[in-house]
């Protein structure tokens, strides 16, 4: 009796010392979240199991030992506690210590989870600024306007947007944006930079007949135009005047046929006037002497009349100016005469009418 006694007694400490201190260590995160457990079965399952599914939601079949298989259902439940929402009103609640404790057990439990296992979401690996960011960019940290459209690529698009997914920075384009960068900042601190030019077309369905806002009043025509000036210095400012749509240039600027007044304005005000007078044309040949002759043959003729005319190949009016660096608006236009109808009209037109046959601008 005694060495059964003893045998099981052995077999009893055998297994405590080989299975005890494993099954600890198995299971240290059930052990700690039983009081948490038992807290939800006694406030929380009875409306949250399989059978009833109110809101949904399935607590009975949750395990609150590892939030992380189910971290979005367990981030709902620490907002309703936290809030104050569960249990409702008329339910039995735990008491504060237990509320709490259940929280800080949640709470503690998901921010582990989300530091063990981070997901950030989808996200590009380098993500680069678009050239509406970049130039705005620049805007906001130095105050400069400037136009990365003659600086950097243009972005690629996709369904219409050109900032659906920028990419990443291709040799190319990174050498790009490097320039870019290198110009603008040479520009910002006012570094030495070596001379240069900068030519701004006029849109040819800007209308020149109308006064153009942030122009003097009593102008029309004309242009302005944000620049950047990147030192203290003189500047030349050129302008040549629209041509003939059929002459391309061999008579000089198209309407002019009287005197008119140009004038250069600098942040609005007026720094140089200047009088844009028609031009004295050379005699053609008479083309009714000529009629005898084959359409090939005139054309020649007028052409040999004309060669040596004004090109237009030059500025038609020029001035250098002093002009202290940063941000600046220049402004060129006409002084206005009012408005005249012609008497084949019957009222003004925006943009003077083009025949197919000629060009029947009346002014510059």
């Amino acid at each position: 009796m005694l060495k059964t006694c003893l045998a099981a007694g052995a077999t009893s400490i055998l297994f405590a010392g080989v299975g005890g201190p494993l099954a600890a260590e198995a299971q240290p995160a059930e052990q700690a979240a039983l009081p948490h457990r038992a807290i939800l079965d006694r406030y929380c399952v009875g409306c949250h199991n399989e059978r009833l599914r109110t809101a949904d939601l399935m607590l009975d079949q949750a395990d609150v030992s590892d939030v992380s298989v189910d971290a979005e259902l367990w981030e709902k439940v620490v907002r309703k506690l936290r809030a104050g929402m569960m249990p409702p009103v008329g339910r039995p609640r735990p008491d504060t210590a237990m509320h709490d404790g259940l929280v800080s057990w949640l709470e503690t439990e998901l921010d582990q989870a989300a530091a063990l296992h981070p997901n950030p979401g989808r996200v590009d690996g380098l993500r680069r600024l678009g050239r509406a960011e970049y130039r705005n960019a620049i805007r906001d940290l130095l105050a400069l306007e400037v136009d990365v459209a003659d600086l950097l690529p243009p972005d690629d698009s996709s369904g219409g947007f050109d900032n659906a997914s920028l990419g990443g920075l291709d040799p190319g384009r990174l050498e790009a944006y490097l320039l870019a960068a290198r110009k603008i900042s040479r520009v910002a601190v006012g570094a030495a930079v070596r001379p240069t030019s900068n030519t701004v077309v006029v849109p040819s369905d800007l209308a020149q007949d109308q006064h153009i806002a942030g122009l003097p009043f009593g102008t029309r025509g004309g242009a302005l135009v944000p620049y950047v000036l990147p030192q203290d210095a003189e500047y030349d400012i050129a302008i040549t005047f629209g041509r003939d749509f059929l002459q391309l240039g061999l008579t000089g600027p198209a309407g002019l046929t009287e005197s008119h007044d140009v004038v250069v304005t600098l942040d609005g005000e007026l720094v140089h006037q200047v009088s844009l007078e028609p031009l004295q044309m050379p005699s053609r040949p008479d083309a009714t002497a000529l009629g005898g002759q084959d359409p090939a043959a005139l054309r020649e003729a007028l052409y040999a009349a004309t060669k040596n005319e004004k090109k237009g190949t030059g500025p038609d009016a020029s001035v250098r100016l002093p002009v202290q660096a940063g941000q600046r608006l220049l402004g060129v236009s006409f002084v206005s005469k009012g408005s005249r109808l012609a008497e084949q009209y019957q009222e003004p037109f925006s943009r003077p009418h083009v025949a197919q046959s000629e060009d029947q601008r009346t002014q510059p």
